[in-house]
């Protein structure tokens, strides 16, 4: 099958492309320090960054800190029962009135 592929284009999210889509996303994104991102294709890139981060302990921890880094972000985010109750009150005082047993939020 890989032999039948012809061009393939960068892509991050999923193989059907996205590469520029979610880029604005990603730009100065804590998130990206969490993971290490290797040319698909360059299977001795490939193997060699695996062998790293399953074997040199400096590379292991420094990833490991970014995460946690990441993970401390965002516990410092407000909880969705909070952007909502925030949501709720800043409607009130511009006079709508909510019914919590009756709104549908689609997602």
């Amino acid at each position: 099958m890989a032999k039948e592929v012809k061009r393939v284009y960068p892509f991050r999210a999923s193989t059907f492309g996205w590469y520029k889509f979610i880029e604005p996303v990603l730009t100065n994104n804590l998130y990206t320090t969490t993971f290490v991102e290797v040319p698909f294709f360059n299977m001795k890139k490939v193997v060699d960054t695996f062998n790293d981060y399953l074997n040199n302990q400096k590379k292991i921890h420094t990833l490991c800190q970014a995460q946690h880094a990441y993970v401390e972000e965002i516990l410092k985010l407000p909880k969705p029962e909070q952007i909502m109750d925030e949501i709720i009150e800043d409607e009130k005082k511009e006079g709508f009135e909510h019914d919590k047993g009756n709104t549908r939020f689609i997602i």
